[in-house]
């Protein structure tokens, strides 16, 4: 790695430390219905000051890795640069670029067509984008992910999903 995304990600991660910092910090004043009566009694806050609590814990012990290993490889980097500038990330920005496509297609077409259908295109070409080609992988992929957040969502916690309009509607009530 170069001496840049090496500092890049230092600078990344810095931001992820300040940004669970301060939501720690400001946690109260977000969630006004945090009134304890009792010492031990749960509330609102609590999931968020415990996710917060790890992500700033977890960040903290990054970081330091991401600096003692900056500091061990900064003289041996110059070899690696020159090989790095020959790569061009023209693969890594198909591939994002074609995720959050299919993501915007996702939302947007969730509505006319449901969550079933929705889910199962966008699972398939999301493996499609990672280079996943194989057909029997990517359709049990997409039927394990959807039987998943069926049962999640609509057997354990009773939320609702988009059942779409028309047809897709009717499909939908053949599961829900």
């Amino acid at each position: 790695m170069g001496k840049v995304k090496r500092i890049e990600d230092i600078v990344v991660t810095m931001l992820f430390l300040i940004f669970f910092g301060v939501v720690l910090v400001g946690i109260d004043q977000w969630i006004g219905a945090f009134r304890p009566t009792q010492t031990f009694e749960t509330g609102p806050k609590l999931f968020p000051v415990i996710l917060a609590s790890i992500a700033v814990v977890l960040s903290i012990s990054i970081l330091i890795g991401q600096i003692l290993k900056y500091r061990s490889t900064e003289g041996s980097d110059q070899k690696e640069e020159a090989k790095e500038e020959m790569i061009t990330p023209l693969l890594k920005q198909y591939v994002l670029w074609a995720t959050l496509l299919s993501l915007f297609i996702f939302i947007y077409a969730m509505e006319y067509v449901g969550f079933l259908v929705s889910s199962v295109f966008l699972l398939f070409a999301l493996q499609y984008i990672l280079g996943n080609r194989s057909l029997l992988k990517v359709a049990l992929f997409s039927v394990g992910i959807i039987a998943v957040n069926f049962l999640v969502f609509i057997q354990l916690l009773q939320i609702q999903l988009p059942r779409g309009a028309g047809i897709f509607e009717q499909f939908s009530q053949l599961f829900y």
